[in-house]
């Protein structure tokens, strides 16, 4: 057996084998043998043998030779046999594995379309229609299909391809499949199409039915998100994308939803609506949602799960409405019904107010009236007599003032006449009116005029520019019991409108509460405070300012701090006759010219540390003051802060902000200070873009100390 599995062949006589060998075969009466063994695909099978049993004659070469044809042939046969048994099972395993398919099969020549296999699903939807052409048995066609697949499943050379996939209705059945062709070798050799369909109506109907859902979904004008169980979006439709201010879906995806609400929101998250979901299986309430700028808005939402085909939670899809505007019309309702329990609030504190306002001083009138006509009084308490009735007689006269007036405005009958005012005089005529009244209070009084007399005529109302500031100085001596009450005003500059004449009455009086600060010009609101300190007056004085300020073209404001005092500021144009503001700007000059340069302030600016020690050297014990400064943009805080600068020496190159723009920016809220650029550029044309700037000269460096002071000489000597 070791040699037939060597492939060797056994040849000879019995009677030279080994004995153990001997001693099974002469039994027989085995005289010689040849044995040749059997291989099947190159394993040993058997062997086939021929004995001799009749006499010593051995096997010549022939003999081996027709022997081993023998045995090739009949290896042939047992492989024939082997394939055809192994052919047979595969057969019927392939066709037990093709009829269980839930997909139809079908194998067609690619040449003559003629079917060659068809497994049970196509069998039993069209029947067994094997040798027919494929196009008459599976579409009804009488010549080749014009969407047939052939010339995609072979390559330039013949070869298959891969396999062509695509989507189809069929004819007959009007059903529709996914068809899966692969080009292949059949069994005799020739190349075939294999058809693998797959029924896929039920999904293409579904898929139809989820395309117009998510079409309505996408289009609805409710926002709509899917998160997964653990709150990431996987979906959001169009409404949502629109009205959180973003480019596109892919923004959104794939965050969490706690990204798109504030603080208060991912609790309510967390600790209400998720649970109730899991819980309940829906939501219904409010979440404020964040946009993509950031900014919050309330909306209502409506929230449920989607569940898988085990009918456990798997999804999670939520509906937002915003209702911003809602909750502003319920703001505005319960705003208009507080302001309408305030106004009928407002209006019976001003008819008790009226009334006192009114009853009080006629009181003291009367009553005092009928004590001076008692013939027995003496003459010492006459005089007292006729002061409060004088008092009680002007405090009547300024209640129905004041009411006429506000009428007035109300019904839109007070006209602005537009004349020279001197304020100056104005202010004085204030000082000398109110000045016994601050003085009997233990008040300082002061007054801050900031122009000439000459420049401080201004073109507005006199009636009304007096009405604001008595209004406003005698609410400040009103208000304080102890310090002083100063008013005055400065010259600023609006970019919008130009100069402006901004006035001030301050006092260290008992302050406004910051929550009746909105509202200390609405009319009667004294009327309105509740407290056991009420002071004499209709309440209708600041309303009133306020009022004529605007009509002047100004604006009112106040800063205060309750137990420290009050500032009202306000604004009206700084109109004058030609020339006004051009003769103060010389009246200044002239001042400095009799001062000399010692009366000078002046600014440098100036980065490098050399230029900074050289202008320190050189201005030493020469100016009043001198400020220094390293960049434009502090230039310009501090022409603003200093606003008696009278002359700035600009270094054109800065850092971040260039000397040009230095000055643009102070040209805009002082005309006056003298400027003079100072640079290193050495260029033509460096003057006229300084002088463009708003400078008033210009020097090259190096500066020399003779020409530099030549020049500011030319401005104030």
């Amino acid at each position: 057996e070791k040699l037939l599995k060597n492939g060797e062949i056994i040849n000879g006589r019995v009677a030279g084998f080994p004995e153990t060998e001997r001693h099974i075969l002469e039994p027989q009466e085995i005289i010689s043998l040849i044995v040749i063994p059997i291989f099947i695909e190159e394993t040993f099978w058997g062997f086939l043998g021929f004995d001799n049993c009749i006499d010593n004659n051995e096997w010549n070469d022939n003999d081996i030779k027709y022997f081993k044809i023998a045995t090739k042939r009949l290896e042939h046969s047992i492989e024939l046999v082997a394939k055809q048994k192994l052919l047979e099972r595969e057969n019927k395993r392939f066709k037990i594995t093709m009829d269980a398919m839930n997909s139809g099969v079908y194998v067609a020549d690619m040449q003559n379309y003629e079917l060659l296999f068809l497994n049970k699903f196509f069998t039993d939807l069209i029947g067994d229609k094997a040798g027919e052409k494929c196009y008459k048995a599976l579409q009804g066609l009488d010549e080749p299909c014009s969407f047939c697949t052939n010339n995609h499943l072979l390559s330039e050379n013949q070869k298959p391809n891969q396999v062509y996939v695509w989507e189809f209705q069929n004819r007959i059945t009007k059903r529709w499949y996914q068809l899966r062709d692969h080009a292949i070798r059949w069994v005799d050799g020739r190349m075939v199409r294999m058809e693998v369909a797959v029924d896929i109506t039920g999904q293409i109907e579904a898929n139809k039915q989820i395309t117009k859902l998510s079409q309505v979904v996408k289009t609805t004008s409710q926002s709509v998100v899917i998160t997964d169980l653990e709150g990431n979006i996987i979906f959001v439709n169009e409404a949502l994308v629109k009205i959180g201010g973003f480019d596109n879906e892919s923004e959104i995806i794939g965050k969490s939803m706690y990204a798109y609400t504030d603080e208060q929101g991912v609790t309510k998250l967390k600790q209400e609506i998720f649970p109730n979901i899991f819980d309940k299986g829906f939501y219904y309430g409010e979440l404020n949602l964040r946009k993509k700028d950031n900014s919050i808005f309330p909306a209502e939402v409506n929230g449920s799960f989607i569940k898988d085909e085990t009918g456990k939670p798997e999804l999670l899809v939520a509906m937002f409405s915003d209702i911003s505007e809602r909750k502003q019309a319920e703001k505005d309702i319960i705003s208009a019904k507080e302001k309408a329990e305030e106004s009928n609030r407002l209006k019976t504190a001003f008819l008790n107010n009226m009334s006192h306002e009114i009853r009080t001083p006629l009181n003291g009138i009367t009553g005092f009236l009928g004590l001076l006509q008692d013939p027995n009084l003496e003459d010492e308490h006459k005089q007292g007599y006729i002061d409060i009735i004088n008092k009680s007689s002007n405090r009547l006269i300024d209640t129905v003032t004041d009411i006429i007036e506000i009428s007035k405005i109300e019904a839109g009958l007070i006209e602005v006449s537009i004349e020279e005012v001197p304020v100056n005089e104005m202010l004085n005529e204030l000082y000398s009116f109110f000045g016994l009244e601050a003085k009997n209070k233990g008040l300082k009084l002061i007054q801050l005029p900031s122009l000439s007399d000459d420049a401080s005529v201004v073109l507005t109302d006199n009636h009304k520019l007096n009405g604001i500031l008595s209004n406003l100085v005698k609410n400040a001596i009103k208000f304080t019991d102890k310090g002083s009450v100063a008013f005055g005003y400065n010259i600023t500059t609006d970019f919008d409108s130009g100069p402006l004449i901004q006035f001030f009455v301050k006092d260290t009086g008992i302050g406004v509460p910051e929550e009746r600060q909105r509202a200390i010009f609405n009319r009667f609101e004294q009327a309105d405070i509740e407290d056991t300190r009420v002071f004499e007056g209709s309440g209708l004085g600041l309303a009133i300012a306020k009022s004529y300020v605007e009509m002047l073209g100004g604006k009112i404001w106040l800063k205060t701090e309750e137990g420290i005092g009050t500032e009202f500021m306000f604004t009206i144009p700084y109109k004058t006759k030609t020339g006004l503001i051009k003769n103060e700007a010389q009246q200044k000059k002239s001042k400095n010219k009799q001062g000399g340069l010692k009366a000078l302030t002046v600014l440098i600016a100036e980065d490098e540390e050399v230029n900074k020690l050289y202008f320190k050297v050189v201005f030493k014990n020469i100016f009043r003051r001198a400020i220094y400064v390293e960049t434009g943009q502090q230039a310009i805080d501090a022409c603003r802060d200093n606003p008696e600068i009278d002359f700035v020496l600009m270094d054109i190159k800065m850092p971040k902000m260039s000397g040009y723009t230095a000055t643009r920016e102070i040209r805009k809220f002082n005309k006056e200070v003298i400027i003079i650029a100072q640079t290193a550029f050495g260029l033509s044309g460096d003057k006229e873009k300084s002088i463009e700037a708003g400078c008033n000269d210009h020097i090259s460096k190096p500066v020399k100390k003779k020409d530099l002071f030549e020049k500011i000489e030319s401005y104030f000597n």
